[in-house]
């Protein structure tokens, strides 16, 4: 309970110390400003998972790799092998978009934080 001459509706928040101290500082305020050390960003990383592998690898034991090797020029099928390769891993291994915060610890990975979701 805030002890004021003015009926506000408060936000508390407990604020630690950068030292090493039993304190801590409250903060009462009317409008909440905004973290601005929690920041978010969204990561893109492809799910893995046994029965996608086995499902690619069941495709790929009928691949006709004849559209790779046919061209003549080095640069030309490099091309079609990356364009084809890509696919497969689009096909296959699906994009998926995660949330990582700065708060959180180094070994929360996009895909530790997928699976506790």
């Amino acid at each position: 309970m805030v002890m004021t001459s003015i009926s506000y509706q408060y936000t508390i928040k407990l604020l630690a110390s950068t030292v090493k101290t039993d304190h801590m500082a409250v903060l009462a305020v009317t409008d909440m400003p905004r973290d601005k050390t929690k920041r978010s960003k969204q990561k893109l990383f492809r799910r893995r998972t046994p029965a996608m592998h086995a499902s690619l690898l069941h495709h790929l034991k009928n691949f006709d790799d004849s559209k790779l090797v046919t061209s003549t020029d080095i640069s030309v099928a490099w091309d079609k092998f990356c364009g084809t390769v890509n696919g497969l891993l689009e096909q296959f291994y699906l994009m998926r978009v995660v949330s990582v915060t700065l708060r959180e610890p180094d070994y929360m990975t996009p895909d530790i934080k997928y699976l506790l979701r």
